[in-house]
């Protein structure tokens, strides 16, 4: 099976967190712990995200903030020296500020960083759906096979039942 990885989220702190997507989204052979561990996993990654959008909208506002600041400075210094202006040039000296960049570059990879908490968000989601499915055709086999407690005692039952129809039907 193919390898996923192993993603990395950046907190806003600045701490790193690796989720190794192998073991987060692939369904081990004891489906008993996997349905324990699902809702704690989903919690997890579902607050990873949360704070994914929070970074993401203060990067939104810290590129508002100096587009802002940049903005008054760069019209006042071309004022300053009587130079005429469009607000399009203006508009430009502001991108193309390094300060300006920085927090765009800061902006998209908040948005990146959003798509894939939403992406390992959905794919939890579609995990726990197949675990469900998956445990209703082991309920479903478990109870047609009468492999279970007190099984033994049904299928002596039924052994029973059938030699007894098995004599009736020879006596006849």
């Amino acid at each position: 099976m193919e390898d996923l990885g192993i993603y990395t989220f950046v907190h806003s702190n600045g701490d790193e967190i690796d989720i190794d997507l192998n073991t987060l989204l692939r369904v081990g052979e004891d489906i008993t712990s996997e349905f324990a561990a699902q809702a704690g996993n989903y919690a997890y990654v579902a607050t990873l995200a949360a704070e994914a959008e929070l970074q993401e909208m203060l990067a939104s506002h810290d590129k508002d903030k100096t587009f802002s600041k940049l903005y008054i400075r760069k019209r006042r210094d071309l004022e300053v020296i009587g130079t005429k202006f469009t607000e399009a040039v203006l508009n430009s000296h502001v991108e193309i500020d390094s300060d300006y960049e920085e927090v765009v570059d800061r902006l998209l990879n908040a948005k990146a960083q959003v798509q894939a908490m939403k992406a390992i968000t959905r794919a939890l989601e579609m995990k726990a759906n197949m675990l469900i499915s998956l445990g209703a055709h082991l309920r479903a086999e478990y109870n047609q096979t009468d492999m279970h407690i007190g099984g033994e005692e049904k299928i002596a039952q039924q052994v029973k039942t059938a030699l007894e129809n098995s004599r009736r039907y020879k006596r006849h």
